[in-house]
């Protein structure tokens, strides 16, 4: 893992927006919940971005599917469930890295 600490340039209208007006998730439930302990933040922030990706059934001899950054233990049945599997990983390295990261008073900034 490396650390850049230069501001990312990030061309947003290369992103469609999207309506979330109408999302099945209220607000509470969208909101990141921080540890009551997590020392003050210092220093300058960053941004956390993660991609997924899989390869279904990529290993020739053991059949199991390949993530984008960890190798899965299972074997999978189809695409869909291999990718599933791999944004249900990715979520939980980036929680688990994002909590972390703030226990030891490094600011992230918006989602991942």
């Amino acid at each position: 893992m490396l650390y850049d600490p230069t501001e990312p340039q990030i061309n947003l209208s290369s992103f469609k927006k999207q309506d979330w007006t109408y999302s099945t998730m209220s607000e509470t439930d969208r909101t990141e919940v921080l540890p009551p302990d997590m020392p003050a933040p210092r220093g300058k922030s960053f941004v956390i971005r993660c991609f997924a990706d899989a390869d279904h059934a990529g290993d020739a001899v053991t059949r199991k599917s390949r993530t984008g950054f960890i190798r899965q233990g299972s074997v999978e049945s189809s695409t869909y469930q291999v990718e599933s599997t791999a944004m249900k990983e990715a979520t939980e390295y980036i929680r688990a890295l994002r909590y972390r990261l703030r226990m030891m008073g490094i600011r992230v900034e918006g989602p991942a």
